[in-house]
């Protein structure tokens, strides 16, 4: 005989539609795929309220109780860091850089001593020459200067040529392009997403849909962007507020249903 009772493990789709307090998508906004999110949870909180009679006979006894939802909240935890994952949990967002390769000119700079930096303008550097200025005399990588191409930071070597700090000296070179994103931190203090979910029923081979209008996402952990060894894996972790939308009866639906 049955009892009634199912098991349920799910695997999960979910894509996330930026969008304003009223659930509207944001100004070329689109749903974006937000790759592993597991688990993603949602408690519904409920109190407990009597009715109590308002019969004279039986005034103030309790002759029934109700359920009053006081918050329907959850938690997500996004495994997979991309450019809009990593923006969310700094409340921020992502935009695509749109430099281009080019090659910056002999430009005068006075070299630092050893230990100090000074930018030189350009990131992602490709290729770099120091010369003296007046040009003359052609400085060595790793012998008279060092300089970090990622950043474009350039300081002097000790026991090099430039290392008095006073030297003044023509840098050039080449850049490439910038073609990957740039994340604003704390830009923007509300982050609202409405989500769509795939899910499968692992044991039934069932499917099911989930849409959530307009859910709040506030970091619930902080990140750490320098890890320990062996930290591999480390994960964004938010908290959920489902929020309903005027004009409708529930923060979303599953399977169409209101929840």
């Amino acid at each position: 005989m049955s009892t009634g009772l199912t098991v349920s493990s799910f695997t999960g789709t979910f894509f996330g539609l930026p969008v304003d307090a009223a659930g509207v998508a944001l100004a070329g906004a689109n749903y974006m795929d937000l790759g592993e999110l597991y688990p993603l949870e949602i408690q519904v909180a409920a109190k407990e309220v009597t009715v109590k009679s308002r019969k004279v006979a039986t005034a103030g006894q309790n002759i029934g109780a109700k359920a009053e939802i006081e918050n329907i909240s959850g938690s997500a935890t996004m495994r997979q860091w991309n450019a809009n994952n990593l923006a969310w949990i700094m409340s921020g967002e992502a935009s695509a850089l749109t430099g281009v390769s080019g090659t910056m000119a002999a430009t005068e700079f006075t070299a630092p001593v050893p230990g100090q930096y000074i930018k030189l303008g350009h990131q992602d550097f490709t290729s770099l020459t120091c010369t003296s200025d007046p040009t003359g005399t052609t400085y060595v990588n790793g012998t008279d200067y060092e300089y970090n191409p990622v950043l474009g930071l350039f300081t002097s070597v000790a026991g090099g040529a430039l290392a008095a700090g006073t030297v003044d000296v023509l840098i050039g070179g080449g850049y490439a392009a910038q073609s990957d994103y740039r994340i604003e931190i704390g830009t923007k203090a509300q982050i609202k997403v409405a989500l769509l979910g795939h899910l499968y029923n692992e044991f039934s081979g069932k499917t099911h849909k989930v849409e959530l209008d307009c859910v709040q996402m506030t970091a619930s952990k902080g990140v750490n962007l320098v890890s320990v060894a062996g930290s591999e894996g480390e994960y964004l972790e938010f908290s959920l507020t489902l929020i309903t939308l005027p004009g409708k009866t529930s923060p979303g639906r599953i399977d169409g249903v209101p929840m």
